[in-house]
């Protein structure tokens, strides 16, 4: 009964298995381009973020900012598809 329900399966494996490998390369490539364009805003604001500390902000805010930011982008990226 094994060998039966086994030889059934073979046939659906193989889609079920490059399924799966297409949507972890599409979840890597989603995390990277999120990184890629958080990375890419936070450069421009090195000064800001600079000036900010400078000016007496807790490292915490600064971090909730960054954090924000991001989760907008990425709110705003899903929102759009």
């Amino acid at each position: 009964m094994k060998e039966i329900v086994s030889g059934s399966m073979t046939s659906q494996r193989f889609p079920m298995i490059l399924l799966a490998a297409f949507a972890v390369l599409a979840l890597l490539l989603a995390s990277v381009g999120i990184y890629g364009v958080i990375s890419y805003s936070m450069s421009e604001r090195v000064r800001e973020i600079g000036i900010r500390m400078a000016l007496g902000a807790v490292k915490r805010d600064v971090l909730r900012m960054v954090i924000g930011q991001g989760l907008r982008l990425a709110l705003a990226a899903s929102r759009s598809e």
